[in-house]
């Protein structure tokens, strides 16, 4: 679990908790539309690349831009699947069940919960 909160200088001041960034950065991430759709795309099952590109009728390297941005923020994991016929592929999961967004007093603060299916 992570938190961030905005402070009210603004700017995002983080937690010294290891994973605090992962909030932090999924936040940021919350605003693209590409990257919420390609969340719900991945949220049903776990999915390579091209099919994601494929649903939402994005370029792959917008597409794997985005991947690549979920991943490092923490809120993608990535495993490679093998098909029978002895070729491979990366399949994107979700790695987080849930963030939360709490307004306060204090400001707001991000709780990052992770996916425990990983």
């Amino acid at each position: 679990m992570s938190e961030s909160a905005v402070s009210p200088r603004g700017g995002i001041e983080t937690s010294t908790r290891p994973s605090a960034d992962v909030a932090a950065s999924g936040l940021e991430l919350l605003s693209d539309d590409c990257a919420r759709e390609i969340l719900a795309v991945v949220a049903e099952e776990p999915t390579p690349a091209r099919r994601i590109s494929e649903r939402l009728d994005v370029s792959r390297t917008t597409v794997y831009r985005r991947l690549d941005r979920l991943e490092e923020a923490g809120l993608l994991d990535a495993q490679l699947a093998y098909d029978p016929d002895g070729h491979h592929r990366k399949e994107f999961r979700l790695a987080v069940d849930q963030l939360a967004i709490t307004v306060d007093a204090e400001g707001v603060s991000v709780e990052c919960t992770e996916n425990d299916a990983i």
